[in-house]
């Protein structure tokens, strides 16, 4: 599923009809649910959940959704998978919808007979701590104090894909810090040869590096590399090589990105090295948010979360900083404000002022009080 959650609707839901189909109508004889490749279909969507209707956005992805619970519970039932049926109840106690024009006739019928059961049901958010799907390179990691991360690898030729091998998201208490700002609405553009002339399909508009003004190209070659997942009780870690999502102009010997979930101590910490054939001339790194944001302090960044504070540290002595708007107005553009509340987006851009062949940064983010 390189597609993200909201494609899992479209793809991976609507196989579950054809199956739930195939077994009513041979009373059972033909089912294809005890297999564990269809369990691991079905369990992608709450693997990939953050908190409330907040979705991992990766690719043609949309942050918010609005799931058919009972479909989910029905789901679950049939796969035998009680997280995923708790997971349904959840969000049918939110909504306590049965009937919506975004449902198929068959899950409609379908809910309409099992929504006895389901109301005897007490729903939950998974709220998984750990998560790693290999075939895409994902990784899902929370702390136990709110902060949650979500970081990939890949390569640039996935279905719907974005340019943005290493791209990594961060929320707290279930609020959007550092996000992926997910797809535009759909025009002849957006699957033309001008797609990643739509800014939020490119490298730059992720959180990621654009280096000597070069950003990543779209391509089955333009990938992560030696990518090593790890993970304990106190740690969840993605370690890769983003060099080679990067054309050769870039000048890149080797660009190491490691995304750290550091769950006691409650802090996400992101560090990149890197070596490359001469001296730079350019280097950015940008962050995409939604929150408001105070960068008046060298080396430090407030976001204002609702409801609390997250503090990025960054090295003030390698860069500067600038705020800018990204712009929503255009007919490609307008599904972005849906996105994100109409809420404006925000991109933050570090300019490196020491230019070297070789070099590290980290950027270390936390919770803070609140004044």
């Amino acid at each position: 599923m390189d597609e993200g959650p909201a494609y899992w609707f479209d793809a991976v839901a609507r196989l579950f009809d054809g199956l739930s189909i195939i077994e009513s109508a041979t009373s059972g004889r033909i089912s294809l649910f005890k297999e564990n490749f269809t369990r691991l279909l079905a369990s992608y969507i709450y693997k990939t959940h953050i908190a409330g209707n907040y979705f991992v956005s990766i690719a043609d992805a949309y942050p918010i959704l609005y799931p058919d619970g009972i479909m989910l519970y029905r789901f679950g039932k049939a796969v035998n998978d009680t997280i995923l049926q708790s997971f349904g109840a959840y969000f049918f106690q939110k909504t306590g919808t049965v009937f919506d024009e975004n449902f198929t006739m068959a899950d409609r019928l379908w809910n309409f007979i099992e929504i006895k059961n389901l109301n005897k049901g007490k729903g939950n958010e998974p709220l998984l701590e750990d998560v790693w799907l290999k075939s895409i390179e994902l990784m899902v990691a929370r702390t136990s104090k709110g902060l949650f991360a979500a970081a990939h690898g890949g390569h640039n030729a996935e279905s719907h894909n974005h340019n943005d091998v290493g791209d990594f998201i961060i929320y707290a208490d279930g609020e959007p810090v550092i996000i992926d700002v997910g797809s535009g609405t759909y025009t002849a553009k957006t699957f033309s040869k001008d797609r990643y002339n739509l800014w939020y399909n490119t490298s730059a508009y992720h959180n990621l590096p654009s280096i000597n003004g070069i950003q990543q190209e779209a391509g089955r070659q333009f990938e992560a590399r030696n990518v090593i997942y790890t993970f304990n009780s106190e740690l969840a870690q993605l370690k890769m090589d983003i060099t080679a999502a990067y054309p050769v102009e870039a000048g890149l010997k080797q660009w190491i990105r490691t995304v750290s979930v550091e769950k006691k101590k409650n802090t996400i910490i992101v560090k990149d090295s890197f070596i490359s054939d001469t001296t730079l001339e350019k280097l950015t790194q940008s962050f995409m948010t939604t929150c408001e944001t105070d960068i008046k302090q060298p080396g430090k960044i407030i976001f204002n979360v609702a409801g609390t504070k997250v503090m990025m540290e960054y090295n003030a002595g390698k860069w500067d900083i600038r705020k800018e708007e990204a712009l929503t107005h255009s007919p490609d553009e307008k599904k972005l404000e849906d996105n994100w509340g109409h809420r404006p987006i925000w991109r933050l851009q570090l300019t490196c002022k020491k230019l070297l062949a070789k070099d590290k940064f980290t950027y270390t983010f936390r919770k803070i009080k609140a004044n």
